[in-house]
């Protein structure tokens, strides 16, 4: 028979082992979080690297259609017509990277707008709405309210555009 001095020496003597168990465990899981850590800055470090780089490739010199097709031939427009294009703050809008150019002035008789939107395949196209629709879309449909009922043709000159002009926006005598 048992007495209780010795159940509960028993009891001290696993208790003790069980913590100097968890004990060198948990010193192992400490070791392996301080170089998880360790890791995880060094993680940390080489992404804050790949983004920088990263955004530095989409930034640095953009090469883009509405610098370098739209506002080149807006200006060659403005000087072979006369007219007072603004492509000081260009931007792209809807589904169909619409970008609409207009005249600086309002007046009803005087004022043009141009909407170009690209062709991001081979040949790197440009468009030009004609002012000209279809119904190729519903009425109320993300189609039509996005442009998609615009007749476009293709700019494969700076006169294309010209003439774009003088048929749609006869009141100006281009």
């Amino acid at each position: 028979m048992r007495t209780f001095e010795e159940i509960n020496q028993e009891y001290i003597t696993a208790y003790e082992k069980q913590q100097a168990e968890r004990k060198a465990i948990q010193k192992q899981a400490d070791k392996a979080h301080e170089q998880a850590l360790r890791y995880f800055r060094i993680a940390a470090q080489k992404m804050g690297e790949y983004n920088k780089l990263s955004s530095k490739a989409f930034t640095h010199g953009d090469v883009t259609w509405v610098d370098n097709q739209v506002k080149p031939l807006v200006q060659e427009i403005n000087e072979r017509t006369g007219l007072d294009f603004d492509y000081s703050d260009l931007r792209t809008f809807g589904i169909y990277c619409e970008c609409p150019v207009f005249t600086k002035t309002r007046d009803e008789d005087k004022s043009a707008y141009l909407t170009f939107t690209p062709s991001f395949g081979e040949g790197h196209k440009l468009y030009i709405h004609t002012g000209e629709t279809t119904n190729r879309y519903p009425k109320g449909s993300i189609g039509e309210m996005n442009g998609g009922n615009e007749v476009s043709e293709e700019v494969t000159s700076v006169e294309t555009v010209i003439e774009n002009l003088k048929r749609r926006f006869q009141k100006l005598n281009i």
